[in-house]
This record gives structure tokens, C-alpha cells and sequence, in this order.
């Protein structure tokens, strides 16, 4: 299984099927779900799913990518040592997250507002994995949004520095558990694909 497994998160097909299915998906599923929840609910689940996401994107990254010993942990470790390498979760992967999500919603919300938070959360999933792949792709200069996520993120990618900035489209999450670290000695050259999700 973990030969299968290694093939898909190591194919380009994988990689770029996982954005198109993730953000058709989520946009049809927010789409679908505000129209039948209607705006106060559709709104409510939109701003809770991101701030669910921005947390499960740290929590993830800091523990399951870094500490326990999971097969993530070692996809994450070939990222860091080859970071212009197309790595993406399994397509169902994303795909299974959207569906617990949606099923946890419906024990609270309707259908139609669990359909908006399991989608918001997949589209910032997707959203995660577009920032990620552009600032290990390309250089961003100046002080602008994405410039300022390249750096902190890079930061983490400094040889002795991977026990640090660990949010990549928030750097929320770093400041209020004290792993936001400004600046590193030695960054990497940003040149090159990023590994989506890892």
C-alpha cells in the first residue's frame, strides 16, 4: 500500500488534479450551501470554517508534520530536503477531510450551512496548498501580502529552523503559541515547485 501511496503523492497528475478537484469542489459546495442556507448562516459558516482551517493548518504542520512519527513526517521530511519537489496529498485525501467535515457540521448546522463550512474549509485547504506552491515557485519582492507569507515561511525551511514558523497562509497561530521567528541566518533560494500540502 505505502508503494501506491508514495506513487500518487509523487505524481504531477496527482498534484495538479488534487487543486482542480479541491477548488471546484469547495466552490460548488459553498455555492450549493449559501443559496439554500441563506446569508446570515452562509456568512457564519464561511468565517468559521477559515478560522477552523487556519488552526488545523497549524496544529498539522507543528505535530503530525514534525513531531509524531507518521508516513506524513517522512513525506514532510523529503519536502524540506527537496522543497522544489511536486509533493501533494492523495487526491482522496482532501477529498475524505471535506466529507468528516461535512458530517461534524451536520451534528450542529443544517445540511445546506455544513456544506459551507466542509467547503470553506477544503477551499482554504486549496488556498493553503496555491500559497504554498508559489512561495517555493517564484519570488515574491517588497512588503505585500504574499512577500511577507514567503519570508516567514522560508524562515522554516532555514537549515535549524524547522521547529518554527509552521503557519503558511496565517502567521496567527506562530504569534499566539510563541513559534513566530522573524528572521533566519541562512535562507534557501525559493527557486523551483513547492510540495503542496506537506
Amino acid at each position: 500500500m505505502t508503494g501506491l501511496l508514495d506513487r500518487l503523492t509523487f505524481s504531477p497528475t496527482n498534484y495538479w488534479l488534487g487543486f482542480t478537484l479541491d477548488f471546484s469542489v469547495s466552490v460548488t459546495m459553498i455555492v450549493a450551501g449559501a443559496a439554500a442556507a441563506g446569508p446570515a448562516p452562509a456568512l457564519a459558516a464561511l468565517l468559521a470554517g477559515a478560522a477552523v482551517f487556519s488552526f488545523y493548518e497549524y496544529v498539522l504542520h507543528r505535530w503530525l508534520y514534525h513531531v509524531l512519527p507518521t508516513a506524513v513526517r517522512r513525506l514532510h521530511r523529503i519536502h524540506h530536503a527537496e522543497p522544489q519537489r511536486l509533493i501533494g496529498a492523495p487526491i482522496f485525501f482532501s477529498l475524505g477531510v471535506f466529507a468528516l467535515s461535512w458530517g461534524l457540521a451536520l451534528v450542529a448546522v443544517s445540511r445546506a450551512t455544513a456544506a459551507v463550512l466542509a467547503g470553506t474549509i477544503l477551499f482554504a485547504y486549496a488556498y493553503h496548498g496555491a500559497v504554498h506552491h508559489l512561495v517555493h515557485a517564484r519570488r515574491f519582492r517588497g512588503n505585500g501580502m504574499f512577500a511577507r507569507l514567503q519570508r516567514h515561511h522560508l524562515i522554516h525551511h532555514a537549515p535549524g529552523h524547522d521547529r518554527v514558523n509552521y503557519g503558511v497562509t496565517t502567521t496567527i497561530w506562530d504569534r499566539a503559541f510563541g513559534t513566530c521567528h522573524a528572521s533566519a541566518t541562512r535562507r534557501r533560494d525559493p527557486a523551483g515547485a513547492s510540495a503542496r500540502r506537506s
